[in-house]
Protein backbone atom coordinates (compact mmCIF):
# COMPACT_ATOMS: atom_id res chain seq x y z
CA UNK A 1 0.00 0.00 0.00
CA UNK A 2 1.47 3.64 -0.86
CA UNK A 3 0.39 6.97 -1.21
CA UNK A 4 1.28 9.44 -3.49
CA UNK A 5 1.21 13.19 -3.05
CA UNK A 6 -1.55 13.77 -4.78
CA UNK A 7 -3.38 11.84 -1.86
CA UNK A 8 -3.91 9.03 -3.87
CA UNK A 9 -4.12 5.61 -2.55
CA UNK A 10 -2.37 2.60 -4.14
CA UNK A 11 -3.07 -1.18 -2.79
CA UNK A 12 -2.60 -4.68 -4.67
CA UNK A 13 -5.98 -6.69 -5.23
CA UNK A 14 -5.04 -10.39 -4.78
CA UNK A 15 -8.66 -11.42 -6.02
CA UNK A 16 -10.28 -11.87 -9.56
CA UNK A 17 -6.53 -12.78 -10.44
CA UNK A 18 -4.99 -9.94 -9.15
CA UNK A 19 -4.16 -6.25 -9.99
CA UNK A 20 -2.85 -2.93 -8.13
CA UNK A 21 -5.58 -0.42 -8.08
CA UNK A 22 -5.34 3.49 -7.00
CA UNK A 23 -8.40 5.27 -4.94
CA UNK A 24 -8.57 9.07 -4.09
CA UNK A 25 -8.65 9.24 -0.49
CA UNK A 26 -10.95 11.89 -0.62
CA UNK A 27 -13.94 10.53 -1.37
CA UNK A 28 -13.10 6.55 -1.74
CA UNK A 29 -13.36 7.01 -5.76
CA UNK A 30 -11.66 4.81 -7.95
CA UNK A 31 -8.78 6.70 -9.99
CA UNK A 32 -7.77 5.61 -13.45
CA UNK A 33 -7.72 1.62 -14.20
CA UNK A 34 -7.47 -1.57 -12.86
CA UNK A 35 -4.06 -2.76 -13.65
CA UNK A 36 -3.91 -6.15 -13.83
CA UNK A 37 -1.15 -8.04 -12.73
CA UNK A 38 -0.97 -12.12 -11.37
CA UNK A 39 0.20 -12.39 -7.84
CA UNK A 40 1.02 -8.79 -6.71
CA UNK A 41 2.77 -8.08 -3.95
CA UNK A 42 4.48 -5.02 -2.87
CA UNK A 43 3.34 -1.64 -4.42
CA UNK A 44 5.98 2.21 -3.93
CA UNK A 45 5.32 5.01 -5.63
CA UNK A 46 8.62 6.59 -7.35
CA UNK A 47 9.45 9.64 -5.27
CA UNK A 48 8.53 12.97 -7.25
CA UNK A 49 6.73 11.29 -10.07
CA UNK A 50 3.36 9.38 -10.22
CA UNK A 51 4.90 6.03 -11.50
CA UNK A 52 3.94 3.08 -9.27
CA UNK A 53 6.25 0.11 -9.02
CA UNK A 54 5.36 -2.98 -7.95
CA UNK A 55 5.66 -6.98 -7.80
CA UNK A 56 4.36 -9.60 -9.10
CA UNK A 57 3.94 -12.66 -11.65
CA UNK A 58 4.84 -16.11 -11.45
CA UNK A 59 3.81 -18.18 -8.98
CA UNK A 60 7.32 -19.20 -7.43
CA UNK A 61 8.80 -15.65 -8.81
CA UNK A 62 7.58 -12.58 -9.36
CA UNK A 63 8.93 -9.47 -11.61
CA UNK A 64 9.69 -5.72 -10.74
CA UNK A 65 6.57 -3.70 -12.58
CA UNK A 66 6.08 -0.10 -13.14
CA UNK A 67 2.73 1.85 -14.63
CA UNK A 68 1.65 -1.73 -16.15
CA UNK A 69 4.73 -2.95 -17.50
CA UNK A 70 7.87 -4.77 -16.79
CA UNK A 71 10.94 -2.83 -16.09
CA UNK A 72 14.09 -2.86 -17.20
CA UNK A 73 15.27 -4.46 -14.43
CA UNK A 74 15.20 -8.36 -15.41
CA UNK A 75 13.43 -10.95 -14.07
CA UNK A 76 15.64 -12.43 -11.35
CA UNK A 77 13.54 -15.94 -10.96
CA UNK A 78 13.39 -14.95 -6.78
CA UNK A 79 10.08 -14.47 -4.92
CA UNK A 80 9.82 -10.98 -4.35
CA UNK A 81 7.65 -8.74 -1.73
CA UNK A 82 7.76 -5.14 -0.91
CA UNK A 83 9.68 -2.53 -1.97
CA UNK A 84 10.38 0.99 -1.13
CA UNK A 85 12.35 3.95 -2.35
CA UNK A 86 14.86 6.05 -0.32
CA UNK A 87 15.21 8.38 -3.37
CA UNK A 88 13.82 8.76 -6.87
CA UNK A 89 16.26 6.45 -8.07
CA UNK A 90 17.40 3.95 -5.60
CA UNK A 91 15.12 1.17 -5.05
CA UNK A 92 15.19 -1.92 -2.34
CA UNK A 93 13.01 -5.31 -2.54
CA UNK A 94 12.34 -8.09 -0.48
CA UNK A 95 13.29 -11.33 -1.61
CA UNK A 96 12.40 -14.01 0.53
CA UNK A 97 13.96 -17.08 -2.10
CA UNK A 98 17.21 -18.95 -0.07
CA UNK A 99 17.13 -17.69 3.06
CA UNK A 100 15.77 -14.37 2.42
CA UNK A 101 17.57 -11.16 1.25
CA UNK A 102 17.14 -7.19 0.05
CA UNK A 103 17.61 -6.64 -3.47
CA UNK A 104 19.79 -2.98 -4.09
CA UNK A 105 19.04 -0.94 -7.11
CA UNK A 106 20.69 1.53 -7.28
CA UNK A 107 20.02 4.27 -9.90
CA UNK A 108 17.33 1.66 -11.00
CA UNK A 109 20.35 0.03 -12.81
CA UNK A 110 18.73 -3.28 -14.88
CA UNK A 111 22.47 -4.72 -14.21
CA UNK A 112 22.94 -7.66 -11.42
CA UNK A 113 21.65 -5.84 -7.86
CA UNK A 114 23.71 -6.08 -5.10
CA UNK A 115 21.71 -7.67 -1.95
CA UNK A 116 22.09 -8.11 1.53
CA UNK A 117 21.83 -11.68 3.06
CA UNK A 118 21.51 -12.89 6.74
CA UNK A 119 18.92 -11.50 8.23
CA UNK A 120 17.59 -13.96 10.26
CA UNK A 121 14.40 -14.41 8.60
CA UNK A 122 12.24 -13.99 5.38
CA UNK A 123 11.76 -10.29 4.55
CA UNK A 124 7.92 -9.06 3.76
CA UNK A 125 7.34 -5.28 4.20
CA UNK A 126 10.02 -2.35 3.28
CA UNK A 127 9.51 0.62 4.37
CA UNK A 128 11.63 4.33 4.07
CA UNK A 129 12.53 6.38 6.82
CA UNK A 130 14.67 9.26 5.74
CA UNK A 131 17.43 7.44 4.46
CA UNK A 132 16.62 3.97 6.18
CA UNK A 133 14.68 1.06 5.47
CA UNK A 134 12.48 -0.78 7.89
CA UNK A 135 12.04 -4.33 7.11
CA UNK A 136 9.41 -6.47 8.88
CA UNK A 137 10.03 -10.06 9.04
CA UNK A 138 7.37 -12.32 8.25
CA UNK A 139 6.09 -15.66 11.29
CA UNK A 140 5.34 -15.06 14.89
CA UNK A 141 7.37 -13.17 17.30
CA UNK A 142 8.94 -11.54 14.80
CA UNK A 143 11.79 -8.55 14.89
CA UNK A 144 11.74 -5.44 12.55
CA UNK A 145 14.93 -4.70 11.06
CA UNK A 146 16.49 -1.57 10.08
CA UNK A 147 18.69 -1.54 6.74
CA UNK A 148 21.77 1.26 6.55
CA UNK A 149 22.18 1.20 3.28
CA UNK A 150 25.00 3.52 3.50
CA UNK A 151 26.78 0.73 5.68
CA UNK A 152 26.45 -1.99 3.37
CA UNK A 153 29.91 -2.65 3.23
CA UNK A 154 30.19 -2.97 7.05
CA UNK A 155 31.15 -6.57 8.26
CA UNK A 156 29.77 -8.41 9.40
CA UNK A 157 26.24 -7.08 9.85
CA UNK A 158 26.53 -5.20 6.42
CA UNK A 159 23.84 -2.10 8.17
CA UNK A 160 21.37 -4.19 9.03
CA UNK A 161 20.22 -4.35 13.01
CA UNK A 162 17.00 -5.29 14.97
CA UNK A 163 15.24 -2.55 16.13
CA UNK A 164 14.78 -2.58 20.32
CA UNK A 165 11.03 -2.76 19.64
CA UNK A 166 10.90 -6.21 20.66
CA UNK A 167 8.66 -8.80 18.46
CA UNK A 168 5.20 -8.85 16.77
CA UNK A 169 2.77 -10.62 15.60
CA UNK A 170 2.99 -11.79 12.18
CA UNK A 171 3.79 -8.44 11.05
CA UNK A 172 3.16 -6.94 7.60
CA UNK A 173 3.02 -3.36 6.81
CA UNK A 174 4.91 -0.24 8.36
CA UNK A 175 3.99 3.79 7.86
CA UNK A 176 5.89 6.34 10.15
CA UNK A 177 4.42 9.44 11.33
CA UNK A 178 7.07 11.69 12.74
CA UNK A 179 8.40 9.90 16.03
CA UNK A 180 6.00 6.92 15.26
CA UNK A 181 5.99 3.75 13.51
CA UNK A 182 2.51 1.84 12.68
CA UNK A 183 2.84 -1.79 12.05
CA UNK A 184 -0.01 -4.16 11.26
CA UNK A 185 0.04 -7.33 12.65
CA UNK A 186 -1.82 -10.45 11.14
CA UNK A 187 -2.67 -11.63 14.30
CA UNK A 188 -2.02 -15.42 13.39
CA UNK A 189 -0.97 -17.72 10.54
CA UNK A 190 -4.78 -17.46 9.40
CA UNK A 191 -5.04 -13.62 10.08
CA UNK A 192 -7.25 -14.00 12.78
CA UNK A 193 -6.65 -11.63 16.10
CA UNK A 194 -4.74 -9.00 13.60
CA UNK A 195 -4.02 -5.24 15.35
CA UNK A 196 -2.04 -2.25 14.70
CA UNK A 197 1.18 -1.63 17.07
CA UNK A 198 2.32 2.19 17.32
CA UNK A 199 6.01 2.35 17.93
CA UNK A 200 8.06 5.26 19.59
CA UNK A 201 11.04 5.03 16.86
CA UNK A 202 13.60 6.70 19.69
CA UNK A 203 13.42 4.08 22.19
CA UNK A 204 10.39 1.14 20.86
CA UNK A 205 8.18 1.75 23.18
CA UNK A 206 4.85 0.46 21.66
CA UNK A 207 1.04 -0.36 22.32
CA UNK A 208 -1.64 -1.60 21.02
CA UNK A 209 -3.34 1.55 18.83
CA UNK A 210 -6.17 -0.31 16.96
CA UNK A 211 -7.70 -3.99 17.67
CA UNK A 212 -10.87 -5.62 18.19
CA UNK A 213 -11.16 -3.82 21.21
CA UNK A 214 -8.74 -1.05 21.23
CA UNK A 215 -9.62 2.19 18.96
CA UNK A 216 -11.87 3.73 16.84
CA UNK A 217 -12.94 4.07 13.62
CA UNK A 218 -13.49 6.89 10.93
CA UNK A 219 -15.66 4.40 8.01
CA UNK A 220 -15.11 0.63 9.10
CA UNK A 221 -16.70 -1.56 11.99
CA UNK A 222 -14.20 -3.42 14.34
CA UNK A 223 -12.76 -6.28 13.38
CA UNK A 224 -9.14 -6.84 11.36
CA UNK A 225 -8.86 -9.34 8.87
CA UNK A 226 -5.13 -10.46 8.31
CA UNK A 227 -3.90 -6.52 8.15
CA UNK A 228 -1.42 -6.26 5.73
CA UNK A 229 -0.67 -2.90 3.87
CA UNK A 230 -0.53 0.25 5.99
CA UNK A 231 -0.12 4.03 4.57
CA UNK A 232 -0.97 7.57 6.43
CA UNK A 233 -2.08 10.23 4.79
CA UNK A 234 -3.80 13.71 6.10
CA UNK A 235 -3.92 12.23 9.82
CA UNK A 236 -5.67 9.04 8.85
CA UNK A 237 -4.06 5.38 8.92
CA UNK A 238 -5.51 3.49 5.96
CA UNK A 239 -5.08 -0.53 6.51
CA UNK A 240 -6.07 -3.08 4.14
CA UNK A 241 -7.73 -5.88 5.44
CA UNK A 242 -7.30 -9.62 3.49
CA UNK A 243 -8.62 -12.71 4.56
CA UNK A 244 -9.24 -14.85 7.89
CA UNK A 245 -11.08 -17.89 9.69
CA UNK A 246 -15.01 -17.93 8.42
CA UNK A 247 -15.74 -18.21 12.00
CA UNK A 248 -13.62 -15.11 13.29
CA UNK A 249 -15.33 -11.80 14.47
CA UNK A 250 -13.64 -9.92 12.30
CA UNK A 251 -14.82 -12.04 8.97
CA UNK A 252 -17.09 -9.17 7.80
CA UNK A 253 -14.21 -6.70 7.43
CA UNK A 254 -12.00 -9.02 5.32
CA UNK A 255 -11.17 -7.56 1.70
CA UNK A 256 -11.55 -3.99 2.62
CA UNK A 257 -9.69 -0.88 3.15
CA UNK A 258 -10.40 0.44 7.22
CA UNK A 259 -9.54 4.31 7.13
CA UNK A 260 -8.38 5.41 10.98
CA UNK A 261 -8.26 8.66 12.68
CA UNK A 262 -4.83 9.22 13.97
CA UNK A 263 -3.93 11.42 17.32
Amino acid sequence: MAISGAGRLTVVDTSSGGAVVTFNTADGSMYGSRIPVSNPFGVAVQPNTSDIYYTGGGVNHQTIYVNGSPTSIPDTGANLYGLAFTSQQDLYVADISGSGSILIYRNLSPATPSYVGSLGGFPSALVANGNLIYVSLSGDNASILEFDPANVNAVPNHGVRALPWGTFKFPNGIAVDGDYAYVANAGSAQGDGGFISKVKISDGTKEVFASDSVGVWSAQTVGFCSPAGVAIYDKYLYVSNGTCSPTYSGYGNRNTILKIKLP
